[in-house]
């Protein structure tokens, strides 16, 4: 089971798991690195007009995320709802 936040409830909750404590912390150069740009524009546009279809997984424990880091980031940048499961 999933539960769904908003955009902001999501950035204030969760952080990226490599790059520091916010998402604003996240160097853009380093957001979409191991993602093909036209991969990536594929899944922006997915996105965009589908929502997010496999939920961001996080850690229970750090709040970090695990799996999912380009989905969060795209829906971050357009305000879209995100999709959370927990990993134990």
């Amino acid at each position: 089971m999933s539960l769904v936040f908003s955009a902001e409830q999501f950035k204030g909750m969760y952080k990226p798991s490599e790059y520091g404590e916010n998402w604003t912390d996240v160097p853009s150069s380093r957001r979409f690195h191991m993602m093909p740009e036209g991969e990536m524009a594929k899944l922006e546009e997915s996105i965009k007009s589908e929502g997010i279809q496999k939920p961001v997984t996080v850690d229970r424990w750090s709040s970090r995320v695990v799996d999912g880091h380009h989905r969060a980031s795209i829906a971050l940048r357009h305000g879209l709802d995100i999709p959370v499961e927990y990993q134990e």
